[in-house]
Order: structure tokens, then C-alpha cells, then sequence
């Protein structure tokens, strides 16, 4: 992550006020002594906390062997091909892409630009690859830099710079897929990648799939680390998903498991309410569904193929027939 001093120069200033008060004050040097090293730890605290903030998001190396370990479409008897995309600062990518077997299928069919979320790697997304396969689609499962076989390492400007290289990939298989129907997918982390992706990509993509992600990084912090909470303006991985969702007006389905652990359910709400265009959006809830199994409930694949098959080409027809009247 970038490496601002902000933070230790804030406790250095602190601790040298307290440093210059003790030798002009009737203070004890003892006390004086505890507030200076108590000042100057959290300074260090702090610094630390900002220069290390990736690896508290980020955790490519969880299981253990996510690094080295990445299932290959084969193990489910899928079809599937390894896809290695070189990054302009010289990291390279590698995703799975799992197209129908038939040629003909594979053309005629919508092709899901799949985003995980923050721990793991692409091959362990497979088995819900694998169902989103067998209801015929094409599916390519991204991978973020420094997870899986990819290089680098992961960071919010380099995820949301890396994100559109899969999206170009796909765009320049025209011969095999029809590249009017690519759905981005983001689950947990991965929606926040799909939405700013989405804000810069609207005409490339035929519409956005949100699964359990967050209004921002910021409002995580209240939630899972709120002991951190007064120190939110240090974080440099803020992914503020709020701020872009006024802008889209592609068709979007929101998928929400109500017993959610980690990403409070209101947060999917919070989203959909700002999503500019009602008759272009559609939410789906799952009353047990919690963070990483919402896609194992009873009806949840059948939602997202009504949602593809049925209401986005009646959305689209709308768009295409007459704008005004579809928002």
C-alpha cells in the first residue's frame, strides 16, 4: 500500500508538545515520561496500522495453500482453460475461463465476468461456477493480483485498475461469445470491483449482479474493527461502492442473504435504494442466507436465471423502446 507518513508525523508532533510541556511544567518526569512513550506508541501504532491496512482486507493466503493450490475446471468435469492477463506495470493475472462445450451454445449464450470476494482464489469458486454452467452460461472467473497464481499485490487502485482486463478479454472473443451479453458479478469484496468497474464500463456490460457487498470500506470499520473507528480517515482502501451506485443506469439484481454475518444486510438495501432507475433494478432476498453461503439456499440460482432470462430482456426492451418510460 502507498506509505504516507500521515499518521506517525501526527504522533511525533504529539509527542513532542507533550515532550516540550514536561520540561516547562511542575509535571512529574514520570508522568511526563508515560504520556511522551504513550504518545510515541501510538504513534507507531497508527503507522503501522495505515502501512499495513491491505493485509487486514486482503487475505489471498487464506486456506492455507490459496497461493499454490487452484482447482482446475476438469475436477468437475467442466470444460475450462486457463487465461493469463499481463497488467501494464508488469503483474500478470490468471483467470478461468469455463465456456459452454458447444460452440454454438457458448456463442448464443450470456458470459458471467464472476468476482470473488477477499480471501481464496478463482478455483475456489468453481463449484458455483459449476451451476451457473449447467444453466448455460459461459463463466469467467476473474482473479485479483497476489491471489492464486497471479503476481503482485492486491490494493484498491490496483484491483480497480486490473478489473477492466478481463472485461477487454472478453470483449475480444467475439468469434466464440456474443459480447452484448456480459453480466459482471460481484460477491462480497468482488462487489465492490464489479460496481467500479461498472461506473466506468456501463456500455460494455449488459447488466451488474451484487451479491452480499458493502456500502463502503469506511462503514465496514463501525462494524467489524469499530475500536479503529475514529481513525477512518486513514483508510486508503475506502471502495465507497455508495458514491458510484447514483450513476448506474444499467439493470442491476441484488442478492441478499438477511443473516449475513459480516456485511449487515441493511448495507445491500442501502444500495439498491441508490440505484437511480426502479424499473431497471430488481432484489432478491434469502431469509437464512448468511455472507458466503446465500448462493447454497433453495432458490437462489432460480432467481438469477429469471432475473437474465426474463426480466433483463424485458428490462432492455424497455431501455431500447423507449428510455424515459423505463426509469
Amino acid at each position: 500500500s502507498p506509505s504516507s507518513p500521515l499518521a506517525l508525523q501526527l504522533g511525533f508532533v504529539l509527542a513532542a508538545a507533550l515532550w516540550a510541556f514536561a520540561d516547562t511544567s511542575s509535571m512529574s518526569s514520570f508522568v511526563s515520561s508515560t504520556l511522551t512513550t504513550l504518545a510515541t506508541l501510538t504513534a507507531v501504532a497508527l503507522g503501522s496500522l495505515y502501512l499495513f491496512q491491505d493485509s487486514l482486507l486482503y487475505f489471498p493466503q487464506v486456506p492455507d495453500g490459496a497461493r499454490e493450490q487452484v482447482m482446475a475446471p476438469a475436477a468437475l468435469g467442466m470444460p475450462g482453460e486457463d487465461v493469463v492477463l499481463p497488467t501494464p506495470d508488469g503483474a500478470s493475472l490468471a483467470a478461468i475461463f469455463c465456456p459452454q462445450a458447444d460452440d454454438a451454445a457458448a456463442a448464443a449464450a450470456h458470459t458471467i465476468l464472476f468476482f470473488h470476494g477477499n480471501a481464496g482464489n478463482a478455483g475456489h469458486r468453481l463449484p458455483n461456477a459449476y451451476h451457473l454452467h449447467n444453466l448455460g452460461f459461459n463463466v469467467l472467473l476473474a482473479e485479483y493480483r497476489g491471489y492464486g497464481r497471479s503476481t503482485g499485490r492486491p490494493s484498491q487502485a490496483a484491483l480497480e485498475a486490473d478489473a477492466g482486463l478481463p472485461l477487454d478479454w472478453l470483449l475480444a472473443q467475439g468469434h466464440r461469445i456474443d459480447t452484448s451479453r456480459i453480466i459482471v458479478f460481484g460477491r462480497s469484496l468482488g462487489g465492490a470491483v464489479a460496481i467500479a468497474l461498472a461506473a466506468q464500463r456501463q456500455d460494455d456490460i449488459a447488466a451488474l449482479v451484487l451479491e452480499n457487498t458493502f456500502v463502503s470500506v469506511v462503514d465496514m470499520i463501525d462494524v467489524v474493527m469499530p475500536i479503529f473507528s475514529p481513525f477512518k480517515p486513514l483508510c486508503s482502501n475506502p471502495w465507497r461502492s455508495a458514491d458510484h451506485m447514483p450513476s448506474l443506469t444499467l439493470p442491476i439484481l441484488f442478492l441478499s442473504g438477511l443473516r449475513d454475518e459480516l456485511v449487515p444486510a441493511d448495507h445491500m438495501a442501502r444500495l439498491y435504494d441508490l440505484a437511480p432507475l426502479p424499473a431497471r433494478k430488481r432484489i432478491v432476498t434469502f431469509a437464512n442466507g448468511t455472507h458466503n453461503e446465500t448462493w447454497l439456499e433453495p432458490g437462489y440460482f432460480d432467481a438469477l436465471a429469471a432475473f437474465i432470462r426474463s426480466d433483463l430482456p424485458t428490462i432492455r426492451a424497455a431501455m431500447a423502446d423507449s428510455p424515459e418510460q423505463s426509469q
